[in-house]
């Protein structure tokens, strides 16, 4: 739902919202004009509205295809080239990474406690101990990607290309 239409819901007038936003009528007349608003005017509408701002920031979205996506470093496009198609946002990222920091504890554990025959052979440590670092290794490169997005402002291109829910279920 836009901003246009969560106004109305509410039966207020552009005028109203931007009394009760703070935000200038001007302000609420482009965003609705243009779907598109910046991070502060997003994030005040979104209180507002008394709506988790990700959810309005996904309304207010481009494609990759705008010019605003566009104007993203090369590299940061490059990072994030096919992450639409597969619908990985900034939260599937996050679950990721707290998976990889959890799995790589475990071996590590594992490794040290485990070894002496308990839980595996001693001729077992190395490999574990491989295995726990790469795990430890792949979340500390998730959170380089989560930190790149959100500073790039990447997930709401990201997001964008997420193909509807309902076109999910069909």
């Amino acid at each position: 739902m836009g901003i246009r239409e969560l106004r109305r819901d509410r039966r207020w007038s552009q005028e109203q919202l931007a009394e009760f936003s703070g935000l200038s009528l001007r302000t609420v007349q482009r965003i609705e004009a243009s779907n598109r608003a910046g991070e502060a005017s997003l994030r005040t509408l979104a209180a507002t509205f008394e709506i988790d701002d990700s959810a309005l920031d996904l309304e207010l979205s481009m494609s990759k295809s705008s010019n605003g996506w566009k104007n993203r470093p090369a590299w940061v496009r490059v990072i994030f080239f096919g992450s639409g198609r597969i619908q990985m946002g900034s939260r599937q990222h996050i679950v990721i990474e707290k998976f990889a920091v959890l799995a790589g504890i475990v071996f590590v554990i594992v490794a040290l406690l485990g070894t002496n025959g308990t839980i595996a052979p001693e001729s077992a440590k190395v490999p574990i101990m491989l295995c726990a670092s790469l795990m430890l290794l792949s979340a500390y490169l998730m959170s380089l990607i989560i930190r790149i997005g959100n500073r790039h402002a990447v997930w709401r291109w990201v997001e964008a290309d997420k193909p509807d829910e309902a076109a999910r279920g069909q």
